[in-house]
């Protein structure tokens, strides 16, 4: 079984606090962390060099919940994080769906649904970062594109930077601004966008919509441009 070395647990009941604990003790995984709110899951994140995966429940002690905490974990790095909740709705659900998490958990949990959780998303997670580096290996033939005064993208690093500063998008956020900086200034078909991004993915719309939705969030000022019914556009204005 393919589990994490060193996980980081965001959970704000005592109880569960300790199985999950436990859990981890059991397997060998190392408890980086075990808080119950967002400045001290952020003081660890800043703290350690490296976490395997990070558990966080949406409903936390203190001001910002779960799903805040997670947009938040995202701008500062890729982590793998499984998303937990107690709450099975459609509408809890879709709120962490907006965050692309690389797994989920329903409470209450078991050993075995811990385990079975924390392996299927951490190979996830292990194969999205194998494929972004082969997709970035570097070319002698590529270069920075200027997208805005403000933008630019360095297709050899496959990074994008606002105003000197890199912004983290995600393995497949990068993936669609790669292929979109290939035809600047023109619309891509949401055809070629499903085959270069998704291939056999069952529900590419809404994986493409919300891909898109957290992309403009974590960069207003990206001027990706959208054609209902037919695909998307990056926008050169430098």
């Amino acid at each position: 079984m393919t589990l994490p070395k060193r996980v980081l647990l965001v959970e704000d009941e005592l109880i569960t606090q300790r199985l999950l604990k436990d859990v981890c003790h059991s397997e060998g995984i190392e408890v980086v962390g075990c808080v119950d709110n967002a400045p001290g899951a952020l003081t660890i994140i800043r703290d350690e060099d490296e976490i395997d995966l990070i558990l966080l429940d949406i409903n936390i002690k203190g001001p910002m919940d779960g799903l805040r905490l997670a947009h938040k974990i995202r701008q500062m790095g890729t982590y793998c994080i499984v998303m937990a909740t107690a709450y099975a709705d459609k509408d809890t659900l879709q709120e962490a769906e907006d965050i692309a998490p690389d797994g989920y958990m329903v409470k209450p949990y078991s050993m075995a649904n811990v385990l079975v959780s924390f392996q299927m998303a951490y190979v996830k997670f292990k194969e999205s970062k194998k494929n972004i580096k082969t997709f970035a290996m570097p070319s002698s033939n590529k270069d920075d594109i200027w997208i805005t005064d403000d933008i630019r993208y360095s297709e050899q690093k496959m990074a994008v930077y606002f105003k000197g500063d890199r912004v983290d998008f995600t393995v497949k956020e990068i993936q669609l601004i790669d292929l979109l900086s290939e035809h600047i200034n023109e619309t891509v078909s949401y055809a070629t966008i499903f085959h270069t991004l998704w291939q056999e993915d069952a529900d590419k719309g809404t994986s493409l919509r919300t891909l898109v939705y957290n992309m403009r969030r974590r960069l207003p000022e990206l001027p990706l441009i959208s054609y209902s019914k037919i695909g998307y556009m990056l926008k050169q204005t430098s």
